[in-house]
């Protein structure tokens, strides 16, 4: 399996795939998305809606305990959210990677940017380093 998309590889279509050895079968972003729960229009029945709209006049009236609630208990379990996070994002490089270069995509600017801000901050710490 490559890990890159060649230039012309029309995945899924292969049939039609200029290639005769392509074995390209990743999936970029776009493919992620068209497989949302967004594209499934369930019907919602009257006591879900209604559940809902008490749920969501309760979460406005107590914004900052909900918050403050929330806050605690992320702090008491930091450590097990970011070892799941990664757990996630180990099983899941593709789509990481696909994200990845979407967003670097969209914005390759800002990303250079952090790229040089933080090669001059590592070069003036090693610089402090040195004079130690």
């Amino acid at each position: 399996m490559s890990q890159k998309r060649p230039p012309k590889c029309c995945h899924p279509d292969c049939e039609h795939c200029p290639y005769d050895d392509c074995q390209w079968d990743g999936m970029e972003i776009s493919d992620y998305k068209d497989t949302t729960i967004d594209a499934l229009n369930f019907p919602i029945s009257h006591e879900r809606k209604l559940a809902r709209a008490r749920a969501n006049r309760y979460a406005q009236s107590h914004r900052e305990k909900i918050r403050e609630y929330g806050l605690r208990h992320y702090c008491e379990h930091r450590e097990e959210y970011n070892a799941r996070s990664r757990k996630w994002q180990a099983e899941n490089k593709d789509r990481v990677a696909a994200n990845k270069r979407k967003r670097w995509a969209e914005n390759p600017e800002y990303y250079r940017q952090k790229q040089r801000d933080y090669r001059a901050r590592k070069k003036a710490e090693a610089m402090r380093n040195a004079q130690r």
